[in-house]
């Protein structure tokens, strides 16, 4: 069951499992409160970064629709965007799912500037940066969508939530996560703490894996609603896109 803790809470506890809450008695912390706040932010990067190394975005992907306006070609995407997960277009009442080109497959797919429709493909574009950083990212479509309004939906991975001791305009002070999340994240602070003081932290390192296996875990069992079953391997949505695209070409071309 998911819960809240308040990064006073998990500096807390992290400090409980490093064994080094005497410092708070004599009020002379070993990792200051600021330093601490800066591993929590650190932990919950690592954390994002452990689920998408093992194909566990699921678990923190977001969905949304989005629009395009007459006068932009493409949407712009959430201010947290991270990582695409998935992108569809909405074409005749239906999503249909936009596949993506690579910089050496423009030439291949002929783009025409000059032509819009209904967009089949996108190519992320960086759009502006901060430092060497690529801070905002935009879709560019193919083909381009021109001024007709267009209705998107949206699959991806948010940035890692910045967490402060008191809310500010861009961290939170109290956050909500599974429980097994909140086990790793505390134990990736407590070992930073244990590696600062130059002790041993292998014991709480062993316990973080067992968190990580419950947290992976848990994608896998998520849904036991029905049995699985063998996936669509004769291809009768691929064949109805198939022929709806076709179509489309067949009419575009007569």
């Amino acid at each position: 069951m998911p819960s809240s803790r308040t990064t006073a809470q998990i500096i807390t506890k992290a400090r409980e499992l490093a064994d080094q809450t005497q410092y708070l008695t004599s009020g002379d912390a070993f990792v200051p409160d600021a330093e601490a706040v800066g591993r929590v932010n650190d932990a919950l990067s690592n954390l994002w970064e452990m689920l998408l190394t093992r194909d566990a975005e699921p678990l923190i992907t977001r969905r949304v629709s989005l629009s395009a306006p007459g006068d932009a070609d493409e949407p712009n995407f959430p201010t947290d965007f991270y990582k695409l997960v998935g992108f569809w277009v909405l074409d005749g009442g239906h999503y249909r799912r936009l596949t993506r080109l690579q910089e050496d497959e423009l030439d291949d797919y002929n783009y025409d500037p000059a032509r819009t429709d209904t967009p089949r493909h996108y190519l992320l574009r960086s759009t502006g940066t901060t430092g060497y950083y690529t801070n905002i990212i935009r879709p560019q479509l193919f083909p381009s969508p021109g001024s007709t309004p267009r209705t998107y939906r949206l699959d991806y991975v948010p940035d890692a939530p910045r967490m402060a001791l008191t809310p500010e305009d861009d961290a939170i002070d109290e956050i909500e996560l599974p429980n097994h999340w909140w086990r790793w994240l505390e134990y990736e602070v407590a070992i930073g703490l244990l590696v600062k003081e130059e002790s041993d932290p292998s014991g709480l390192m062993s316990q973080q894996q067992k968190a990580e296996g419950l947290i992976l875990r848990s994608m896998t069992d998520m849904d036991y609603s029905e049995p699985k079953r063998v996936k669509d391997v004769r291809g009768i949505t691929a064949r109805a896109r198939f022929n709806r695209d076709l179509e489309r070409w067949r009419r575009e071309r007569w």
